[in-house]
């Protein structure tokens, strides 16, 4: 009876739920089996909403479009759907296994052995995620109109690359469509910043060229083994995507060739009218340049390299799979690599946030008018405000006295001298706003003193200042500073008098001329150095450091 009422327990409907996987803001994930005639069994992902938001129709209908939009796609770089229910009041979705690890763990991985996915491996990946996009954004209705698919949440994160050889790309949660029934609120951004085009930044009308641009930024990463748009705020970060232009990733890497660099800048051109036209041209350009590589990046290519990474968790993830009932703690964390990541639960976090950390639901309200100005932008003249203002304080706090009195502004003109003269102090200049206080009827003013006496007291007064002068050392202009640009293996977070300049590779960071020091820091390798570079006025400084 034990065992009996336990597996009753885990039944959901006809599946039958082995282990809790992850809990996002909107829905909870659970590996499941589905068992049918002549003892056939089936692994399958088990997305089920949240019971606190079942009973909001809003949250319903996200949920009731990402199972649709999904359900229609068929294609093989797509994950699938296979069912769409309720069971005890309870919505869900029925999805396909992924046996293999998302993308940025890929990444991950290769970076944590000091080195990158090979180029050609990561056009062959992102050539597979295209096929899958291309065929969202062209699908069409019963009427043969189209349906306007538009991912919105391309990432890392949400494409899977499978143990062999398989891309799928997962998570249409947030997708936009012609038919879908749940709308975005005015204003609403929705998506992982790092990974936005300009246009979706700007609240504009989205099409696939959004997505091509997102695919970009994952060709890009995946070529260089970091992120690209990785600033400390997502100020910073969305400023740097609506205005900056992108440097090639062949500065970084020097495997990277400059006709697949120039692919890469192609879908990368904040202008969508000048971009990568559509995945498939993306698809096609990526394949016409895999068929001239000297290195194969077809399906079993991929799958050795996976393979060759992951051989320790593919073997504990069968083992886990094979006990899941007694292990579902250890699945959560090894199962799917991460699929945690992959929910349709959009990750709001700033850039270079934790991985693994549970995204919360919420509304970034953002629109144009915030980011946009004459010459494109608005962000620019937020932070000349903010710059006037600081500025202002410290001029309030820079002209007061310690007793809080106002310091008189012959008291604060520079003194001009050349370097190293030695000047006498000027006398003391009274407050301009002192007052001679008033004598009383009963007081008598003193009795002048003698001229003479008067006359004397000037002249030592006059020869103690000549015989302590006062010195002003003026220290000469600085120099016109330089360019850094900036390379270690591993990769390090670089600083500067206290202040992080970024994540190497650094390019062309603004530095003072001369001998300056920097600490590069890496908690995950150990590393914590002070390294000394020369900045030469005016020129672009280039330095590589290996650390191992």
């Amino acid at each position: 009876m034990g065992p009996r009422n336990t597996d009753n327990k885990r039944m959901f409907g006809k599946y039958r739920l082995m282990a809790h996987l992850a809990t996002g803001g909107m829905a909870e994930i659970f590996l499941a089996s589905q068992s049918s005639l002549a003892g056939f069994e089936k692994l399958i992902v088990i997305k089920r909403i949240l019971p606190n938001l079942a009973r909001e129709s809003r949250f319903v209908e996200m949920f009731f479009d990402e199972a649709r939009i999904a359900a229609m796609l068929n294609h093989p770089n797509v994950v699938q759907i296979f069912d769409l229910g309720r069971v005890d009041g309870k919505y869900f979705i029925a999805m396909e296994y992924l046996p293999g690890e998302s993308l940025s763990s890929l990444i991950r991985k290769c970076r944590s052995r000091n080195t990158t996915i090979p180029p050609e491996l990561a056009a062959g990946i992102v050539m597979k995620a295209a096929e899958g996009l291309h065929h969202a954004h062209s699908l069409t209705g019963k009427d043969g109109q189209s349906l306007n698919i538009v991912h919105r949440d391309v990432s890392p994160q949400n494409i899977f690359v499978l143990y062999d050889g398989g891309v799928k790309v997962v998570d249409f949660g947030i997708a936009v469509a012609a038919f879908r029934t749940s709308k975005t609120r005015t204003g609403t951004l929705k998506g992982k910043f790092a990974y936005m085009s300009p246009e979706q930044i700007l609240g504009e009308k989205l099409d696939g060229r959004s997505d091509v641009f997102s695919l970009g930024i994952i060709l890009w990463e995946c070529l260089v083994g970091r992120k690209l748009f990785g600033q400390d705020s997502d100020l910073k970060l969305l400023q740097t995507i609506t205005q900056k232009d992108v440097s090639s990733p062949a500065l970084f890497n020097p495997d990277v060739c400059e006709r697949l660099a120039t692919i890469n800048l192609a879908a990368l051109v904040r202008d969508r009218d000048q971009r990568t036209e559509s995945a498939a041209q993306l698809r096609a350009s990526l394949g016409a340049y895999l068929k001239q590589a000297p290195v194969d990046a077809d399906t079993l290519a991929i799958q050795t390299f996976m393979q060759e990474n992951f051989r320790e968790r593919i073997e504990a993830k069968r083992k886990l799979i094979e006990g899941a009932q007694d292990s579902g703690g250890q699945l959560a964390d090894m199962l799917f690599g991460g699929l945690e990541q992959s929910i349709s639960d959009t990750d709001y976090s700033v850039p270079r946030s934790p991985i693994g950390s549970t995204p919360v639901e919420h509304d970034w309200i953002i629109g144009r008018s915030q980011l946009t100005s004459p010459g494109g932008s608005r962000l620019p003249s937020i932070l000349v405000v903010l710059m006037l203002m600081v500025a202002t304080a410290l001029g309030v706090i820079y002209f007061m006295r310690p007793d809080g009195k106002s310091q008189p502004v012959s008291a604060l003109r520079p003194v001009l001298a050349k370097p190293g003269l030695a000047v006498r102090a000027p006398p003391p200049v009274p407050d301009a706003g002192t007052v001679t206080p008033k004598l009383r009827p009963s007081e008598k003013p003193s009795k002048p003193k003698p001229v003479r006496k008067q006359a004397r007291k000037a002249r030592r007064k006059s020869a103690r200042m000549k015989a302590k002068p006062v010195v002003v050392i003026i220290t000469p202009a600085a120099q016109p500073p330089g360019t850094l640009r900036l390379m270690t293996n591993p990769w390090t977070d670089i600083y500067f008098q206290g202040k992080k300049l970024g994540q190497t590779p650094l390019v062309d960071v603004q530095l003072p001329a001369g001998t300056i020091k920097l600490r590069a820091v890496n908690p995950e390798r150990g590393i914590d150095k002070i390294i000394h570079v020369e900045i030469e006025t005016g020129q672009r400084v280039t330095r590589r450091f290996n650390f191992f």
